[in-house]
C-alpha cells in the first residue's frame, strides 16, 4: 500500500495567468473540473474561468473575485490529474490529511470529501466577491516581513499603524510574518522595517484580507454558511 499523504492547498496569491494549463492538456479528468467550472459559473467573472486560468490578464487575475475561484479550480484539477496518474499506474494515492492555507481550506474540504467540488466552488465565488467588494469599500493591502521575529513584526506594526488599520494577520513560519491593513499604513511598514534591517515584500493581493476591514466579507460569507 502507498504511503498515506498530507495535501497541502494554496491561498490567494498562488494566482498567475497559465496556471492548470499543463494539467488540462495532459488529463482528461483534470480538462473536465474547467469545463465544469466553465458551465458552473457562465459569464459571471466576465469570461470563462479556464481562459482567465490559462490566459489572463494578470492584472484580472489578481482581482479577489476572479483569483479566488480560480486558485481553487487549478488546484483540484491538480488533484484529480494526479488521482487519474496514480490510477493508471495501478498505484494508489491514500490520504492522512488536508489542509489549507486561507482560500485553500476549501479545497482541502473539498478534497476530503466534506463539500462537492460546486458547493465549494459557489462558496469561493461568494467569498472572492464579498471580499473585492470590501476591498473596494477600505483600499488595503498585505505587506510580509522576512527575517523579523514575531516580537519585531509586532514593533513594526504598532510603529506604522497611527490611526489606520494594521495589525498581524498571518504567523506562517519563523522569520515570516505577514502584516495586514489599509494601504497607507501598509507602505508605513515597509519604511518601518527597513530602518530595523528587516525585509519586506507587498503580497499580489487585491486587499486587506485577515484583517478589520474584510467584517463586511465576513458577515455575507457567514450569512451563506448559516
Amino acid at each position: 500500500m502507498s504511503t498515506p499523504r498530507i495535501i497541502l492547498c494554496p491561498g490567494q496569491g498562488a494566482q498567475i495567468p497559465g496556471m492548470g494549463k499543463a494539467w488540462c492538456d495532459a488529463s482528461p479528468e483534470a480538462r473536465a473540473v474547467f469545463d465544469a467550472a466553465d458551465r458552473i459559473l457562465g459569464d459571471r467573472l466576465g469570461a470563462p474561468l479556464s481562459r482567465l486560468c490559462f490566459e489572463g490578464p494578470a492584472d484580472r487575475l489578481n482581482q479577489t473575485d476572479a483569483s479566488q475561484p480560480a486558485i481553487y479550480v487549478a488546484s483540484v484539477a491538480c488533484w484529480r490529474g494526479l488521482l487519474a496518474r496514480a490510477s493508471m499506474g495501478n498505484g494508489e494515492l491514500p490520504l492522512a490529511a488536508t489542509a489549507g492555507l486561507s482560500l485553500g481550506e476549501y479545497t482541502a474540504l473539498h478534497i476530503a470529501g466534506a463539500v462537492s467540488f460546486e458547493e465549494g466552488l459557489e462558496l469561493v465565488t461568494l467569498r472572492g466577491r464579498a471580499m473585492q467588494d470590501a476591498a473596494e469599500a477600505s483600499p488595503g493591502g498585505m505587506i510580509a516581513l522576512v527575517g523579523a521575529t514575531d516580537d519585531q513584526a509586532r514593533e513594526v506594526c504598532d510603529a506604522a499603524r497611527g490611526s489606520d488599520v494594521l495589525v498581524c494577520a498571518n504567523f506562517n513560519a519563523p522569520g515570516q510574518v505577514v502584516l495586514s491593513g489599509h494601504k497607507v499604513a501598509c507602505e508605513r511598514a515597509a519604511k518601518s522595517a527597513e530602518a530595523m534591517g528587516l525585509r519586506s515584500a507587498m503580497l499580489p493581493v487585491a486587499g486587506a484580507f485577515h484583517s478589520p476591514l474584510m467584517a463586511p466579507a465576513a458577515e455575507r460569507l457567514g450569512a451563506a454558511l448559516a
